[in-house]
């Protein structure tokens, strides 16, 4: 019996040392409940830092401050935002809570307080904000509970309390201490602690909290930046307007001269050229082929006149455009690879026609032109012109 007793707890024993191994082989995140990207080095053991006053950096775990994975809140994270009684971190808010007053308006972020009473300590609670105008919401971002005190002494020792309090009874995991501030961790909320001295000479102790997994309004920026934001959200909204309006004018417009098309008896390109648009350009149509003499002709410069008039009537009766007289460019080159081109224009459209003809197939130019060259090519390019005097409206410009 006495040898049972010994072997049963040898098992234990042996038990209990192999679950200690194990849980010493985890990393501190795994430890801590995060998982997958978290757990790489980048971001579990990789520094980041926060900044409290110029000059002052604090390096901590990156995954302190975010985190790339989806966590659900703890019960002492759920607790913690309770006790301070303050609103949900990167909440949307139809309308702002009873009791709440402007403490700063900026060119992006509104931030509220009210008074309040949290952690057995009177203070103030607030959070800072983003109003969509296009949504009718409020966007929020780090909320937080703020004490005074008028002496750095007294603002110091709340810090301490504060800190031995998240850690005690609402589950921080670590935290790191640093001059007048610290971090506690947390899984889904990022909880800071700092003292700082505010413009009426008091010490402030506040704990800042923000959601980790939701940007929300996003994170505190200088006015300066917030006034870049505003400039760059109002560029945004006034070049969607823009370009919807740009959009609903070409759209009528193209109706418009389709219709006058028919009216006039316009025939299609060959092929059914498509009518087309990109970014901010009017409708357009493009078609063209292949320039290869045969043996019907002759020799290569009546080629050229035959094919070249060919495409002049596609123009004309496409476009109902003519090729003015005198207006056609020519070019030879060495060789004599031959280049035509004209541009055109009626109510309707703007045309511009290429051909490229190749240059006759002598032995001389078979030794000195690469085989490319004998493969000419015709374009005809139409774009549609606005109607009736309609003006596209004046496109926004970014402030640099």
């Amino acid at each position: 019996m006495k040898n049972k007793i010994i072997l049963v707890l040898l098992t234990v024993a042996i038990a209990a040392a192999i679950l200690c191994l194990t849980l010493c082989r985890k990393s501190e995140a795994e430890l801590f409940g995060y998982k997958g990207a978290d757990l790489k080095k980048t971001m579990s053991n990789g520094e980041s830092f926060f900044i409290i006053a110029p000059g002052v950096t604090n390096y901590l775990p990156r995954r302190v401050l975010c985190v790339w994975e989806k966590y659900d809140f703890e019960p002492c994270e759920t607790a913690l935002v309770a006790a301070a009684g303050i609103v949900q971190p990167s909440a949307t808010l139809d309308k702002i809570p009873a009791g709440y007053a402007k403490l700063s308006e900026e060119p992006w972020y509104t931030t509220w307080s009210k008074d309040s009473e949290a952690f057995g300590v009177k203070g103030k609670i607030g959070f800072v904000s983003h109003f969509d105008e296009d949504a009718g919401k409020w966007e929020t971002g780090e909320s937080y509970f703020t004490t005074h005190w008028k002496t750095s002494e007294e603002a110091l020792a709340q810090l301490e309390r504060f800190a031995e309090l998240f850690s005690l009874e609402y589950g921080a995991k670590k935290i790191y201490r640093f001059d007048n501030c610290w971090a506690a961790e947390y899984r889904r909320l990022r909880v800071l602690g700092v003292v700082g001295q505010n413009a009426l000479g008091l010490w402030s102790c506040m704990v800042s909290i923000q959601d980790k997994n939701l940007p929300g309004c996003g994170l505190a920026e200088s006015v300066e930046v917030q006034q870049e934001m505003l400039d760059r959200h109002l560029y945004e909204k006034a070049l969607k307007k823009y370009e919807k309006e740009v959009n609903e004018i070409f759209e009528t417009n193209h109706a418009k001269v389709e219709s006058r098309r028919k009216a006039l008896s316009l025939t299609a390109l060959e092929g059914e050229a498509e009518w087309s648009r990109r970014g901010e350009a009017a409708y357009s149509a493009e078609i063209g082929g292949a320039l290869v003499p045969s043996g019907d002709f002759e020799n290569i410069a009546a080629f050229r006149d035959a094919r070249w008039n060919q495409i002049v009537g596609k123009v004309e009766k496409a476009f109902g455009v003519a090729c003015p007289t005198g207006a056609v460019e020519t070019t030879v080159f060495e060789g004599g690879l031959e280049e035509r081109s004209f541009k055109v224009e009626n109510e309707l459209y703007d045309v511009r026609v290429s051909a490229l003809f190749p240059p006759e197939k002598t032995e001389e130019n078979e030794k000195r032109l690469p085989p490319e060259a004998f493969n000419g090519e015709w374009r005809i390019h139409a774009v549609e012109k606005l109607l009736d005097n309609v003006k596209l409206p004046e496109r926004p410009q970014e402030k640099k």
